[in-house]
């Protein structure tokens, strides 16, 4: 035995704590799924039965206690000719050692002769609704706890107060409002699954969205910022109202239709109005004449001092090409 031997007698390795914890989350998780516990009623092994519960048989008088008058599983049997049949607790609670029947003082047996008969002549409806299986008296209990149709409570209860059957068990799982369900898109969060749809479309932070404007994805925690610089997000111009491409939102005033312009002759008109109108107005407006013939005054005087420069320069280089040829010849 070397050192390490010795240490594991008295220690734990991390090795050892993982594999414990494997185990108790294992044990965690199969006490959890284990269906049982939600059972509504708890199976018991019945000793006796009432009439109505038999299915088929073809002498049930010789099979029925004498004192309680129901159906025995475990027959205990007069040592008497008149072989009555008394069942196990009233076997025990009955005081008086005479038979209730011959009064005889011989006592009782239990006879497996007469409860392998009994059970093979003796069939049992199922206690549970919509169950038709005919049963032996043998196999009731084991069928109870296995029967498709035995009523269940939801693993959710209390919040779920549904009653169903062993074989819904699992669609009701994937049904139920109140079941806890993970998120697609990031699975710590969890939730239950009435509020999961309202947590994916509009509240989870780790949703995909695409941008409307440049149709890339994005979570919806980083889509706010990627908006505010989008080139391709389309604005809405707060004359026209239609949407405009950020890009092409700065020069769209210069073209908007809706948008209001001055008339050209506003500063004695005073008159605003939409660029689709303005040129009606102006078409009737009595200072656009006098606007437009002062414009061709002040263009007509810029034509005449143009003209003149032109004229000046002219004949100052005329001058200097003449004194330059004569200057030659000279």
């Amino acid at each position: 035995m070397n050192e390490f031997d010795v240490f594991k007698m008295f220690f734990k390795t991390p090795k050892d704590y993982i594999e414990e914890h494997r185990k108790s989350r294992a044990e965690r998780r199969k006490e959890k799924e284990d269906p049982e516990q939600y059972r509504v009623e708890e199976v018991k092994d019945e000793e006796v039965f009432d009439s109505d519960q038999v299915a088929k048989c073809d002498d049930i008088d010789s099979f029925i206690c004498c004192i309680c008058l129901l159906l025995t599983k475990k027959p205990y049997i007069c040592y008497s000719k008149c072989s009555a049949i008394i069942c196990k607790s009233c076997l025990d609670g009955y005081k008086d050692k005479r038979c209730p029947m011959c009064r005889s003082e011989e006592g009782f047996y239990f006879s497996d002769l007469h409860a392998s008969v009994q059970d093979e002549s003796i069939s049992l409806k199922c206690r549970y609704k919509d169950c038709e299986e005919e049963i032996k008296m043998s196999d009731f209990t084991e069928h109870l706890k296995k029967c498709p149709n035995a009523p269940y409570r939801c693993s959710s209860f209390p919040a779920c107060k549904a009653i169903i059957k062993r074989k819904e068990v699992h669609s009701h799982k994937n049904e139920c409002e109140y079941m806890k369900v993970r998120c697609k898109y990031f699975h710590s969060h969890i939730l239950l699954r009435k509020d999961l749809e309202n947590h994916e479309e509009n509240v989870c932070e780790f949703r995909t969205m695409m941008c409307i404007g440049c149709k890339d994805s994005f979570y919806k925690g980083t889509l706010p910022e990627h908006i505010k610089t989008c080139e391709e997000y389309p604005l809405e111009c707060p004359n026209c109202k239609k949407k405009v491409k950020r890009s092409e939102f700065k020069d769209h005033p210069d073209t908007c239709q809706k948008a209001i312009i001055k008339c050209i002759a506003f500063e004695k008109c005073q008159h605003l109005s939409t660029r689709d109108k303005i040129e009606d107005h102006q078409r009737k407006c009595e200072h656009v004449y006098d606007y437009q013939l002062s414009l061709i005054h002040e263009l007509q005087e810029t034509i005449n001092a143009k003209n003149m420069v032109i004229q000046e320069l002219s004949d100052e280089l005329k001058q200097k090409n003449d004194k330059g040829i004569f200057g030659f010849f000279g």
